[in-house]
């Protein structure tokens, strides 16, 4: 979207070389210029927010404790065995 037409110079780096000289005046070439260069904008947000993010460890993970006690069949990362997990509960390590 960004580089058509090819020939004889992209679309939007022609609006870029007009608004660098200073004759980009009529307002429809300004409303083109940003409307073709919405989507790169959002898209390299996109991807800087993506590369950006810091996962928090496991430990800093703030668990809500609500008072509904779930149980779950879990398989994954035990080599298909099944282990029953329950989860919802507040509970120290001494009373356990």
């Amino acid at each position: 979207m960004i580089l058509a037409p090819f020939k004889p110079i992209p679309h939007v780096l022609e609006k870029l070389i007009m608004l660098k000289n200073g004759t980009l005046t009529k307002p429809i070439d300004i409303f083109d210029l940003f409307y073709h260069l919405i989507p790169t904008t959002v898209l390299g947000l996109k991807i800087y927010r993506n590369t950006c993010k810091k996962k928090k460890p496991r430990s800093q993970i703030n668990i809500k404790y609500d008072g509904i006690i779930r149980i779950q069949r879990e398989v994954k990362g035990r080599k298909g065995k099944t282990v029953t997990t329950l989860s919802g509960f507040q509970i120290n390590d001494a009373e356990l």
